[in-house]
């Protein structure tokens, strides 16, 4: 994953995870991806790109899909089905 600063790119450094299953960037470019954790009790791993950082976010089992909505709020679904909103704390259905 790159992140332009000015003209220039820059390689950012990659999640724990080396492989990424989905991708989605907000209008207020916060960036927020599931990536392959085998390791994981909870299937893949949630992450976001917040203050020049990855920062993982827990709380969703098996996710599959994610998105972000304006205000750089994610938003997932489960392999179930469910669809979940995280509010900064912790996801609310």
């Amino acid at each position: 994953m790159y992140k332009k600063s000015g003209s220039t790119w820059s390689v950012q450094t990659k999640t724990d995870s080396t492989e990424l299953k989905a991708i989605d960037i907000g209008a207020d470019t916060s960036a927020w991806v599931i990536s392959v954790d085998e390791t994981a009790s909870d299937g893949n791993a949630i992450m976001r790109y917040f203050e020049s950082k990855w920062q993982e976010v827990k709380g969703i089992k098996y996710p599959v899909k994610i998105a972000v909505d304006q205000y750089g709020k994610g938003w997932t679904v489960d392999m179930f089905g469910g669809v979940f909103s995280y509010n900064s704390f912790e996801w609310i259905p």
